[in-house]
C-alpha cells in the first residue's frame, strides 16, 4: 500500500497494472468486483462514467487504501456476490 498515493485518482487499469488488489488476475474480473461493490455497500467511492463503448471507473486512492485495510484485517470478506462487512 506504499506505492498508492492518497490523492490521487486511479483509473481501472492503472489500478490493475499496479496489482493493487492482487488477489485479480484479470481487467473484467476487476471490472465486476467493483460493479459488485457500487451495488453493494459502495465502499470504494467508485465513479462509474459511460462512454462509447462501455464504462470508465475512476477511484480515489485513499478510498483504496481503506478498502485493502479493511480487507486485511478481515473485517470485510469475498463471496460469490462481491465484499460483505462480517
Amino acid at each position: 500500500m506504499d506505492q498508492i498515493d492518497p490523492d490521487k485518482i486511479y483509473t481501472l487499469n492503472e489500478i490493475f497494472t499496479n496489482r493493487f488488489f492482487y488477489w485479480i488476475h484479470s481487467i473484467p474480473t476487476l471490472s465486476k468486483w467493483i460493479n459488485k461493490d457500487i451495488v453493494g455497500d459502495n465502499r470504494l467511492k467508485a465513479v462509474k462514467v459511460p462512454i462509447k463503448n462501455g464504462w470508465r471507473y475512476y477511484i480515489k486512492g485513499n478510498k483504496i487504501i481503506e478498502y485493502l485495510a479493511a480487507f486485511e484485517n478481515g473485517t470485510l470478506y469475498s463471496t460469490s456476490k462481491g465484499v460483505t462487512n462480517l
